[in-house]
């Protein structure tokens, strides 16, 4: 049995909205030198996981117990998933049910079975082939070869990559060398970036060793407007 928790579009009353903090260009987010198996964005910072302790920042615990996968959400919190079940923060159900793969969305997640892509498990976003693909605001983003296509119609970028992140309101991040740009043309960082990039609310949070450093956009990286309500 599929159980799924329904959103109306544009409205997420019932869902915790975290307001971004505004870093400053080149601004320490976070210095954590202990051990780190993953880390995601978060509107606040970076969410640190050791094991079965997921820390805001590497301070302010945010979640303990069990998981099989997680990931953050542009609004703040973590999706945990235990077995079939896909829980808001490790208590309240988005989703239960089948998934080959998954991605958390600013609406529920968003679940693939076979060729289908479905928010919360319901509402299809996309029928049809991949190679990989990644939730967007609007939708998902697929990749078949170099093309990249909001919801498998609208072209964001051809060309060459490196590596790529979905998660922008306006299209996606390209990684070439060492330069990340905006649907692969408008340069929005260029350095190092060895330990891991993500996409923070208003700009980009660049993990070096033990020490996560905040960027700015230009014009700044939104992701908690209006496509995220």
């Amino acid at each position: 049995m599929v159980k799924t928790r329904t959103f109306e579009r544009g409205k997420m009353e019932k869902v915790k909205v975290a307001a971004p903090r505004t870093f400053k260009d080149g601004e320490v987010v976070c210095e954590y030198d202990r051990i780190c198996h993953c880390w995601r964005t978060h509107p606040q910072g970076v969410v640190i996981q050791t094991v079965n302790q997921f820390f805001l920042n590497g301070k302010e615990l945010l979640y303990e117990g069990g998981w099989h996968s997680w990931n953050s959400r542009p609004q703040g919190g973590l999706v945990i998933r235990k077995k079939n079940q896909f829980l808001l923060n490790g208590t309240d159900l988005l989703y239960e049910g089948e998934c080959d793969e998954w991605d958390s969305h600013p609406q529920g997640v968003v679940i693939r079975r076979g060729d289908r892509f479905l928010l919360n498990g319901a509402e299809l976003l996309y029928d049809g082939p991949c190679i990989n693909w990644g939730s967007h605001p609007q939708g998902v983003v697929i990749r078949r070869g170099d093309r990249f296509l909001l919801n498998g119609k609208e072209l964001l970028y051809e060309g060459e990559h490196h590596n790529w992140s979905s998660n922008h309101p306006r299209g996606m991040v390209v990684k070439r060398g060492n330069q990340l740009f905006l649907n692969g043309k408008e340069l929005i960082y260029e350095g190092e970036c060895d330990g891991g990039w993500e996409l923070h609310s208003t700009g980009i949070i660049v993990r070096l060793v033990s020490i996560w450093r905040f960027h700015c956009a230009t014009p700044p990286v939104s992701r908690f407007d209006e496509a995220f309500v």
